[in-house]
C-alpha cells in the first residue's frame, strides 16, 4: 500500500511540474504613440494570429500602403523605462490582450496590450 502511495505521489508531482508550452513574442519597439500618452507602438516579428490572440486574422483587407497595422504590431500600455527607446528589442511570453482601442475609428489599428515580463534582448 504504502508503495502504491509513493507512485502515485510521484506522478502526480510529476504532472504538476511540467511547463505551459508558453510562446515567446519577439518584437521591437517602434515609437511612443497610440490612443493614450504612454504607450509604445510595438512592431512583432513573424506574428502569426494561431499563437498571438492580438494580432488580426489575415482576411482583413489592408491598404497597401499601411505599415503597422493590427497584422504586425501592437501597442504596449505599460513598457518599463528601461525599454522606452526606439529601436530597442524586447521578448515577451505573458500579456493581456485588451483590443482595440475605441477612440481608433479603424478596426485595423493595432491592439492595446498590457504585458507583464518584457525583457531586453
Amino acid at each position: 500500500m504504502r508503495t502504491l502511495s509513493f507512485l502515485l505521489l510521484l506522478i502526480a508531482l510529476s504532472q504538476s511540474c511540467k511547463k505551459d508550452n508558453l510562446v515567446i513574442v519577439n518584437a521591437t519597439v517602434i515609437k511612443e504613440g497610440g490612443a493614450v500618452a504612454g504607450y509604445y507602438l510595438v512592431e512583432i516579428e513573424q506574428p502569426n494570429s494561431r499563437q498571438h490572440n492580438f494580432i488580426c486574422d489575415e482576411s482583413n483587407p489592408l491598404p497597401p500602403i499601411s505599415q503597422h497595422n493590427c497584422r504586425n504590431a501592437i501597442y504596449i500600455t505599460n513598457l518599463p523605462s528601461s525599454a522606452r527607446v526606439a529601436g530597442t528589442k524586447i521578448r515577451f511570453s505573458k500579456y493581456k490582450n485588451l483590443g482595440r482601442n475605441f477612440l481608433w475609428s479603424s478596426t485595423l489599428v493595432p491592439s492595446d496590450v498590457e504585458v507583464y515580463d518584457v525583457e531586453l534582448r
